[in-house]
């Protein structure tokens, strides 16, 4: 599995990239960037997903975007705020 985290899951980078996924993080498909400081839009990532169906699933704290994509049946995990430690999101997700 592939995943996209958004701005607030940023903290499960390290964690998924070191167990072997491959993790892309919404700053970088807005902005080309990894640089978080500067603001990744939703809409950016929705149509990153949009055209990866099946093949990432989104990681986000964010209720309204989770709706969103689950609305469009893209792949989306709503994740607790604040960000819970790496291994219980790795259960959380199965990993």
């Amino acid at each position: 599995m592939k995943y996209v985290v958004d701005q607030n899951c940023l903290g499960l980078v390290k964690g998924l990239r070191s167990a072997g996924y491959e993790c892309v993080t919404a700053t970088f498909l807005a902005r080309g960037h990894e640089d978080s400081r500067e603001r990744a839009a939703d809409l950016k990532v929705v149509d990153f997903l949009r055209g990866h169906r099946q093949e990432y699933t989104l990681l986000t704290t964010d209720k309204a975007l989770a709706k969103d994509c689950e609305e469009d049946g893209l792949l989306c995990v709503l994740i607790s705020s604040p960000i819970p430690p790496f291994e219980k999101v790795r259960r959380l997700l199965n990993l």
